[in-house]
Parts: C-alpha cells; structure tokens; sequence
C-alpha cells in the first residue's frame, strides 16, 4: 500500500508508482492506490491493525509487512528492518500457507 507519509517518498499517482515498484525492485503483484497510514484521513486497514495490534503497528516507515490469515485476521506484522527474506518472517508465511 503506497503511501506519502514517508517524506513524501510516493509523490506519484498510481501508475508511476507500479512502474517504479516493478522497474527498481521488481515488484510484480498489484499495488493498491495511494493511502494514508495515519492522521485525518487514514485507510480503514490501518484503523483496524491499530485497534488488533495497537499503534506500534502502524507504520513508522516504509516497508512494514502484514501477514493476513486466510480467515482475514491478521495474523502478524513486522515493522521495517525486517527484510521478506529473513527466517521469522518467512516462517511465519509458511505457517499461513
């Protein structure tokens, strides 16, 4: 989910974003539109993850991640220096599989 709320780091509308996204880090799942993470206006998920797992998971940067069981729960989160290739979360991915 494409944000703005990071120093403006996605000053692009939908379409620039998915190009760079797939260009510079070969991203090539669909990218939702351009959300709010916090403050007035922000998206219903990040409502929610904030009333499951309190504000620590809301995103302080970039790249949080969330693992969304096939119930729709979330089932975990990890915040941004937790790479997709590290072990805990790859577990954690193969245990909701």
């Amino acid at each position: 989910m494409p944000s703005a709320d990071f120093w403006n780091q996605e000053p692009g509308d939908a379409r620039q974003i998915s190009e760079i996204y797939r260009s510079e880090l070969n991203i090539t799942f669909p990218l939702t539109e351009k959300v709010k993470t916090r403050g007035t206006n922000q998206h219903p998920f990040f409502q929610r993850v904030g009333s499951i797992a309190g504000t620590n998971a809301i995103p302080k940067w970039n790249f949080y991640k969330y693992v969304i069981a096939r119930n729709g729960h979330l089932a975990a989160w990890f915040s941004t220096p937790i790479r997709p290739s590290s072990p805990r979360f790859r577990s954690t991915i193969e245990a909701y599989l």
